[in-house]
């Protein structure tokens, strides 16, 4: 560098110095006689560098001798000074501009950060909450659907009117659950089962039928309020069809969740297996609120009237006793009936006017749920059942006699007296009653049943193995009570209207 070029850059460092102009960019400053770098001022904050200032008073401004050989650094930065004011021509009551750019830190190292790889998230959007499944209700807590091994996985059924079908099948299920229903009354729960779940809106009759598939096996049918509390079982069936070796329960469910029980049978025949594939039907009836009553203690079982009639049997095992005519029309759903033929089974046909005989008189040992198309129809069932006639001391009766009620209306009843099961256990002093009224109501009136404590007799008196209920001549209408279903006393009158 030029000395006088020289001179005047000291020169120029001197009075900046002496007005407190800040320095923006590094230049060589002579301290103590040396050269240092002052430092970068930051002007967008104000602060000062962090050498100290130079002292004003007494300061040399007497510029050095300039004896260092020019760099070609120097001569580039200088060429570019030549043309900046001199100390004469600057305007030293204008302050330079602000700067306005962020502050830098000149300390901070070079970003060597490597590029983001990240890939971009392909998270699904949130599902909705009221689509989201809920995995404790819907499905067992491993993912799959239920599997009717237990309670907490039990199958739902779907609530719909009219008959369902499902398929499944007890082979490799757990034995969780014991029924209580049994030909001999100690059946335990070493058979494999499945459980089911239905839910009913309001109260319905409800069939539940089990038909066995794909070889022998004897199932089991069972029907709880509660799932896992076997007092709660409302009623179980072993052999709704002994010839089949099926199983079916039916009765009138109240508003709320029902389970169904799959089962096998514990003392099984020979050959016959206790476990294997099935059909399970649901049939669910339409609305039966207000058509059938259970009025316990009003069966007022007084004695046969003077002027009733014995009816006689051609045999004392399934027959039919003579037509008997009602003394009235008894109107139903559009069909019209003047007649009954008493079944020695506990149920009487009905009969049109135009012919007493029209119809074939089916004398069933083998009870079937209300309503069911499969022949008798159009019948009204008290207790029906495998009975028989007692002979000898204490012979069983059938009589029937006609009455007018207080309010005037006609009616006909029908008793049966001291009636005996066909079973291995003898149950014996069935004595009910059927009541036809010609405004179309009936009633069931139950006199005494058996009165042992056995628990076994107990199922079976009380209706475990008998349909109870009132069917059309179609067969496809009808108010059932019970299918198989224990529940009925002494002293207690069911009452069925709209059937």
């Amino acid at each position: 560098m030029a000395p006088s070029l020289r001179r005047s850059r000291g020169w120029l460092l001197a009075a900046c110095a002496l007005a407190g102009c800040a320095l923006t960019h590094p230049r060589s400053v002579e301290r103590d006689g040396s050269l240092a770098e002052a430092p970068l001022t930051d002007t967008a904050r104000g602060e000062a560098p962090d050498a100290a200032p130079l002292d004003r008073p007494g300061v040399d401004l007497t510029p050095p001798e300039d004896t260092a050989p020019d760099t070609p650094a120097d001569s580039a930065r200088d060429s570019t000074e030549e043309d900046s004011p001199g100390p004469d021509t600057a305007a030293p009551d204008t302050p330079p501009p602000e700067d306005t750019r962020p502050p830098v830190d000149s300390t901070a190292p070079p970003d060597t950060a490597p590029p983001d790889t990240t890939p971009p998230d392909t998270t699904p959007p949130d599902v909705p909450p009221d689509t989201a499944p809920d995995t404790a209700r819907d499905t067992a807590p491993d993912g799959p659907p239920p599997s009717g091994e237990s309670c907490m996985s039990a199958i739902p059924l779907p609530f719909r009117e009219g008959r369902s079908v499902v398929t499944g099948t007890t082979v490799g299920a757990m034995a969780d659950y014991r029924h209580g229903c049994s030909r001999t009354g100690n059946e335990s729960n070493n058979r494999p089962d499945r459980v089911y779940r239905l839910e009913l809106p309001e109260a319905r009759l409800v069939t539940v039928q089990v038909n066995a598939m794909g070889g022998t096996w004897d199932p089991v049918v069972a029907v709880r309020r509660a799932c896992s509390d076997e007092r709660m079982e409302v009623a179980c069936n072993d052999d709704a069809s002994p010839a089949t070796l099926n199983a079916g329960v039916g009765l009138l469910l109240g508003a709320g969740v029902w389970y169904l029980f799959v089962d096998g049978t514990e003392l099984a025949a020979a050959g016959v297996m206790t476990q294997g594939p099935y059909e399970l039907a649901v049939t669910v009836d339409e609305p039966v609120a207000d058509r059938v009553q259970s009025l316990p203690g009003m069966a007022l079982c007084g004695m046969v009237p003077m002027g009733s009639t014995s009816l006689t049997f051609p045999d004392a095992d399934d027959s039919f006793a003579p037509t008997v005519d009602l003394g009235f029309n008894l109107t139903n759903r559009g069909s019209t009936f003047r007649f009954i033929a008493v079944n020695s089974n506990g149920f009487a046909q009905l009969r049109p006017t135009m012919d007493p005989f029209m119809l074939a008189r089916e004398a069933s040992f083998t009870n079937l749920p209300v309503p069911s198309s499969a022949a008798p129809n159009g019948f009204v069932a008290p207790f029906w059942d495998d009975l028989q006639l007692r002979t000898g001391m204490m012979a069983s009766q059938v009589r029937t006699w006609a009455y007018t009620t207080p309010d005037a209306t006609r009616a006909r009843a029908v008793r049966w007296e001291r009636m005996d099961r066909v079973t291995t256990l003898t149950v014996e002093a069935l004595t009910f009653e059927a009541r036809l009224f010609e405004t179309g109501v009936v009633e069931f009136a139950y006199c005494t049943l058996d009165p042992r404590g056995d628990a076994a007799r107990q199922f079976i008196s009380s209706g475990g193995l008998a349909t109870v209920g009132v069917e059309g001549v179609s067969g496809t209408t009808g108010v059932g009570w019970g299918f198989n279903v224990p529940g009925l006393s002494p002293g207690m009158l069911l009452r069925f209207t709209g059937w």
